[in-house]
C-alpha cells in the first residue's frame, strides 16, 4: 500500500474503533471466488497482486486457505481488483529474468526455491530458466528481481536437489550472481556482447591469458568467456600467420 493509502486506512480504522463498530477480518469465500473469477479471465495471482497491492504468496494463500476469515485490508484490497487496467502495456523482454533465475540454479536454488520466494509458480520460473519465452509479464520480472535480490548473496542450504540444480545450471554454462555485473543482467544479447568485447578491448594479452586459465579452471563468467575466445582466436590467426609464412 502507499504511504497515504496506509494513512487512510490507519484513519479510518481508529475511527471504527472509536465507534465500536471495528472488524478487522471479512469471509475468506467471497475473496477466494473472487480471485478464481479473476484468474478466469486472464490475471495470474502475480498480477493480481500488483494491483492489489499485496505479496503473490498472499494471494495464493487465500486460495488454499481454510480458515473462514481473512484480514479485512487484504481482502477488501482484492476485492477491489476488477480489471487489468493496463494489460497491454505489461510485457517486457524476458532476459533479465531469464538470467535471474539461471544465477540463482547456479547456487543451487531451485524453480521451487525461486517460486516460493517470488510468489511466481514453479512452472513459469522453470519456462524464464528454459529460455522458453521471449517476453514475461512486467510483475512476474519484477518478482524475479527481488527473488534475485534476496537469495543472490548467498548458496542453497546443502542437500541433494541443490547439488542436482548447481550440477545441472554447470552444465549449461550458467555462472553464479558474482559473475555478472548487475547492469549487464537486462542487456540483450548484442548489448551484452557489445559492452563484453569493449571491456575485452582495453585488456592486454595478459590479463586475457589470465581470464583463459580460469575458463580452464571452470570459470563461466561472461567477461571471462569472452576474454578466453578472443585469446584463443588471435592465437589461432597468429598461428595461421606464421604456417603461412612458413609456406611460402
Amino acid at each position: 500500500m502507499s504511504s497515504q493509502a496506509t494513512r487512510d486506512y490507519q484513519n479510518r480504522r481508529s475511527r471504527l474503533i472509536a465507534y465500536g463498530q471495528w472488524k478487522p477480518t471479512i469471509d475468506t469465500a467471497p475473496v477466494r471466488v473472487h480471485i478464481q473469477s479473476l484468474r478466469g479471465r486472464g490475471l495470474s495471482a502475480v498480477r493480481i497482486a500488483a494491483l492489489a497491492g499485496v505479496h503473490p504468496n498472499t494471494v495464493k494463500a487465500t486460495l488454499h486457505r481454510t480458515g473462514p476469515t481473512m484480514s479485512r485490508r487484504v481482502g477488501t484490497a482484492i476485492l477491489a481488483v476488477t480489471h487489468d487496467p493496463n494489460p497491454t502495456a505489461t510485457k517486457v523482454a524476458v532476459r533479465g529474468t531469464t538470467n535471474r533465475v539461471r544465477c540463482l540454479a547456479a547456487l543451487g536454488w531451485s524453480s521451487a526455491d525461486i517460486a516460493d520466494a517470488s510468489g511466481v509458480s514453479r512452472s513459469a520460473v522453470g519456462r524464464y530458466m528454459s529460455g522458453a519465452r521471449k517476453l514475461v509479464h512486467s510483475d512476474h520480472a519484477a518478482a524475479i528481481r527481488g527473488a534475485y535480490e534476496d537469495l543472490s548473496g548467498r548458496w542453497a542450504p546443502e542437500s541433494r536437489t541443490a547439488k542436482q540444480v548447481r550440477d545441472h545450471a554447470r552444465a549449461r554454462g550458467w555462472a553464479p550472481p558474482a559473475g555478472w555485473e548487475t547492469e549487464w543482467l537486462d542487456l540483450s544479447v548484442e548489448e551484452l556482447d557489445e559492452e563484453l568485447n569493449r571491456l575485452v578491448d582495453r585488456m592486454g594479452r595478459g590479463e586475457r591469458k589470465r581470464w583463459w586459465r580460469a575458463v580452464q579452471g571452470g570459470e563461466l563468467s561472461p567477461v571471462a568467456l569472452v576474454a578466453a575466445r578472443r585469446l584463443h582466436e588471435r592465437s589461432a590467426r597468429e598461428m595461421s600467420e606464421v604456417e603461412m609464412a612458413e609456406a611460402a
